[in-house]
């Protein structure tokens, strides 16, 4: 999860917690990267790599949880700026920090419809496609091409990778037999 969690001393009265949470988020949805090279290549399916973030909040007592879909460009000892401008103020902190991927493992579209087109792009390559190169045999490209491979048994994969073996942070015995 990349967004960041602020928790905010409650003013209300009627309120049995303390704290209230608040949420920003840039995406609409959990980007599940774990299932991204399946859905480059399976057709028909792309929109369930996407969990919606729509019940992220469902059982929260009422106004202790808000979530804001927004991007923070700023934090500072209490506050956070989202871009938006609206800062929040908040008494601790929780900030979950997201590596940069390659496609297809990274989406860099925040809305759910948005997402979905990149893998359609890619299964529509892949289907035009009689020869397919995929560089890279680590875990995403091992997958892809052995998907590739499973649903378009006719066409040529070739797979490039710049190591002595697939698969080479595996045990050597494992990346042979991969």
């Amino acid at each position: 999860m990349a967004g960041a969690v602020h928790l905010i001393r409650s003013d209300k009265a009627d309120t049995a917690n303390e704290y209230n949470a608040v949420w920003d988020e840039k995406n609409s949805h959990l980007n599940y990267s774990f299932s991204f090279p399946l859905f480059s290549v399976l057709t028909g399916h792309e929109q369930t790599a996407f969990i919606p973030y729509d019940d992220v909040a469902k059982g929260a007592p009422a106004g202790t949880f808000t979530s804001i879909q927004d991007r923070s460009v700023m934090v500072a000892e209490n506050q956070v700026l989202p871009a938006s401008g609206d800062n929040i103020d908040y008494a601790y902190l929780a900030i979950a920090i997201v590596s940069s991927q390659p496609l297809p493992v990274q989406l860099a579209s925040t809305e759910h419809n948005e997402a979905c087109h990149v893998p359609r792009d890619i299964q529509q390559t892949i289907k035009e496609g009689q020869k397919i190169a995929v560089t890279g045999g680590g875990a995403v490209g091992f997958e892809l091409a052995s998907d590739i491979k499973d649903f378009y048994p006719d066409k040529e994969v070739i797979q490039i990778h710049s190591r002595g073996q697939l698969m080479s942070h595996l045990a050597s015995h494992l990346g042979t037999t991969a």
